[in-house]
């Protein structure tokens, strides 16, 4: 399988590292010319398995449609013409459900969790 992780962190290189090591095909994606340098380290490489949550938060429907209400969110579109982006917001939106918001934080949570034993590894 191929897989994509966002953001080179401590979270997502020791998730790329147990795929990896699992036999899938994994790209990481980083935004900064280097790892973990943001939340990875504005947290000094600590991680807070709680405060792991989804993006799929109930309220992200009217948050996307008023933008400036929030500066920091954590979510943020540019919008544009493009079909693709239109059907995954769509697909998207059908996940911002309470139930499917609980779901996946817990799933969330149960994978830094496992990032964090997975790191201490990787250290020793």
């Amino acid at each position: 399988m191929e897989i994509t992780v966002l953001g080179a962190g401590v979270i997502g290189i020791s998730t790329a590292y147990e795929l990896a090591c699992r036999g899938h095909k994994v790209t990481v994606i980083e935004q900064n010319s280097g790892p973990a340098q943001e939340t990875s380290f504005g947290n000094a490489g600590l991680i807070a398995t709680g405060h792991a949550f989804s993006w799929n938060s109930p309220n992200l429907i009217s948050n996307v449609l008023k933008p400036n209400s929030n500066a920091k969110s954590a979510f943020k579109i540019k919008w544009s013409l493009s079909p693709e982006l239109y059907k995954w917001g769509i697909k998207f939106l059908l996940n911002c459900s309470k139930k499917k918001f609980i779901e996946f934080s817990n799933s969330k949570r149960e994978l830094c969790q496992y990032s964090h034993i997975l790191l201490k590894k990787i250290i020793e």
